[in-house]
């Protein structure tokens, strides 16, 4: 009644999990090394395949997109900085073009009042003298016309003033205008390293995927 018998258990247990569709051997039947004992339908492991091979495309196909974004990235972030750049300077050299504009405008200003200020007097003198009978009227139309060319001249010369003075308000607007815009190219070196960032992230999911892959391919 006390008899014992002593052997070996050993568990077999599938690689992956499904239905089975046949078992090759009976109840305490001896087997080999490398016998099938049992079968399990593979419509899952096959469909578990095809959707790994699936996201393994997806995501190389996402990985190469990042990749073309970094490459764009860095090519219009830096061009957008050398043009912001150049805009700056030029804008600047507007500003200093306008300054020396507006010094020889005034300098204009200043000859040409002195001269319609002289012609007025020379008017008014002979006006005097042909009041006089002193000098002819023809002398007296001359100094009128000098009078009159002269204020002419003047109001020329004013109106040459405004202008500068507004070209380089106009100018100082663009350097603002132009610093706005540098600004916002300075952010360069920020919008490569996000760019980067993506393309890391996207290259790190393909690896899980093939990993994945090589997973199910040997289920």
């Amino acid at each position: 009644d006390d008899a014992q018998i002593s052997a070996d258990v050993v568990p077999v247990a599938a690689r992956i999990g499904g239905q089975v569709t046949s078992v090759n051997i009976i109840e305490n039947q001896r087997v080999q090394k490398g016998q099938l004992l049992a079968e399990i339908d593979p419509l899952d492991a096959k469909a578990r395949l095809a959707q790994a091979q699936a996201e393994l495309e997806t995501a190389m196909a996402q990985a190469a997109e990042s990749d073309a974004k970094v490459s764009i990235t860095r090519a219009t972030a830096s061009g957008g900085l050398t043009a912001a750049q150049g805009a700056m300077q030029g804008s600047r050299e507007g500003v200093d073009a306008s300054v020396n504009a507006i010094a020889q405008a005034r300098a204009v200003v200043t000859r040409t009042t002195a001269n319609a200020e002289k012609a007025r007097l020379d008017f008014q003198r002979a006006e005097e003298l042909g009041g006089k009978g002193d000098i002819s009227r023809a002398q007296v139309d001359a100094a009128r016309a000098a009078h009159e060319a002269a204020d002419a001249d003047l109001a020329q010369a004013r109106a040459g003033l405004a202008a500068a003075e507004n070209n380089h308000q106009a100018a100082q607007a663009n350097v603002q205008q132009a610093q706005g815009r540098l600004q916002q190219s300075t952010s360069v070196p920020a919008q490569i390293s996000a760019a980067e960032a993506t393309a890391q992230i996207a290259h790190a999911r393909v690896k899980t995927a093939q990993a994945a892959l090589q997973q199910a391919e040997l289920m």
